[in-house]
């Protein structure tokens, strides 16, 4: 992973990645600046890790914190408490899952789903092709405990989306 000004000045290289023939790889900024991505940790299994963009340290937040082995996609609540990702599985067959960072508590959020962001600290948007063809899929959370408090509402019909992104604002 590499850093570098919008016109290609300044480049640094932060982490390296490790590559694979099915990757999944992901990467997202979050809003404290660091950076969000997946990686392998030592036995193989893809995992969530953080690093901030000076820093050559990464962090691994979901190695031996989650209910499964492994997890992809992740993305930081705007508050930096939360993290929403999904498990090993590829395209939108995987399990939703948020986990509180501070208690180390892991929350499902929804079946089918793929690439998670959020839209502010209540709200999830994700892929899911639980319908037909994969559209967004939006679910509110509790903002304090990562907590389901309502059933995921589809918000795009018939999209057929592989990727989105969810601005800032």
């Amino acid at each position: 992973i590499y850093t570098m000004t919008p016109l290609g000045a300044n480049i640094r290289r932060v982490v390296p990645v490790r590559p694979s023939v099915v990757y999944t790889f992901s990467l997202q900024w979050a809003r404290d600046g660091s950076i969000v991505y997946t990686n392998f940790d030592q036995v193989g299994d893809k995992q969530i890790y953080r690093v901030f963009a000076n820093s050559a340290n990464p962090v691994c937040l979901t190695c031996g914190r989650t209910a499964v082995p492994g997890a992809r996609a992740g993305a930081l609540s705007p508050s930096g408490a939360l993290l929403a990702h999904v498990g090993y599985q590829t395209g939108t067959r995987a399990l939703l899952y948020v986990l509180d960072l501070v208690s180390g508590r892991s929350t499902t959020l929804s079946d089918r789903a793929d690439a998670p962001h959020w839209r502010d600290d209540n709200h999830i948007i994700f892929l899911s092709a639980r319908d037909g063809l994969p559209d967004l899929w939006e679910v509110d959370v509790n903002p304090r405990s990562g907590m389901k408090e309502a059933e995921p509402v589809r918000i795009t019909s018939g999209l057929d989306a592989t990727a989105f992104a969810v601005s800032g604002d």
